[in-house]
């Protein structure tokens, strides 16, 4: 095989040599790129070329050097099937991508993380999330059932498909109104103090929950208004008005 990989006339066109410059290449342009994937798939590449220089080029094979460079393709090997990992749904569980759909923005590695934090429950009988003015143990996130929040003594309801107790859990606060969940209802739900540990070690993941909560508030505020226009007349009822958007937002 070796003579395929000469410039030597009596051997062929191609140098064994020029590998070393091909996997130079790969690493220069590697380390250029900002994306990950690309920069592991160049060095993938280069590795290879470094490879095929150790075996062909010398008169005899380097195979320490074969060795060593074997060692960094499967370790750029593993990373590269963590990144792959951490960006595409393959292999979630099916009971957990309703629940990823709903939290728009988080990468399937972040949601993934999110979720080992967690615990995915069904509430077998009528039960209270949090309480008006007492610490939530935990931060919840519905996914069946019809949530009710009392604020103030008013009553309204709360769209599935959204975090329960994240005022709280921003602010450090007691809840803001008391929560229930009708029996069949499914939720997720994270303890407080453990959630804040994982989110202070992986400032990744901070940011990206801090913004999915911001969504999941700024939806409660549309949501909120779209009600009102359409039923305007219950401003009105009794003279008194609905809760108003920092009810509906603040619902624990």
């Amino acid at each position: 095989m070796y003579e395929y990989l000469a410039l030597d006339p009596e051997r062929g066109f191609w140098d064994a040599a020029a590998l070393v410059h091909v996997a130079t290449l790969g690493y220069v342009l590697g380390f250029i790129l900002k994306n990950q994937i690309g920069l592991r798939i160049l060095v993938l590449i280069a590795t290879f070329s470094y490879i095929g220089y150790y075996y062909f080029h010398p008169a005899e094979p380097l195979w320490g050097a074969i060795y060593g460079s074997l060692l960094i393709l499967a370790a750029n090997v593993i990373g590269l099937t963590r990144i792959l990992h951490g960006r595409v749904k393959f292999a979630m569980p099916e009971e957990q991508l309703m629940i990823f759909d709903a939290m728009s923005g988080l990468r399937p590695g972040q949601f993934r993380a999110l979720m080992r934090l967690g615990e995915v429950k069904r509430a077998d009988e009528a039960m209270t999330l949090t309480v008006e003015g007492r610490h939530p143990e935990h931060l919840y996130f519905v996914t069946e059932g019809a949530p009710r929040a009392t604020k103030g003594g008013r009553e309204f309801g709360i769209p599935i498909r959204h975090f329960i107790g994240e005022i709280s859990f921003i602010l450090g606060s007691t809840a803001t109104a008391t929560v229930t969940l009708e029996a069949g209802g499914h939720y997720v739900q994270w303890e407080r103090g453990k959630l804040r540990r994982a989110l202070a070690n992986s400032e990744d993941l901070k940011i990206a929950f801090e913004a999915l909560l911001s969504r999941d508030m700024a939806a409660k505020v549309a949501n909120s208004i779209q009600i009102e226009r359409a039923h305007p007349e219950r401003m009105l009822r009794d003279a008194e008005p609905e809760p108003d958007l920092t009810a509906v937002v603040a619902t624990a």
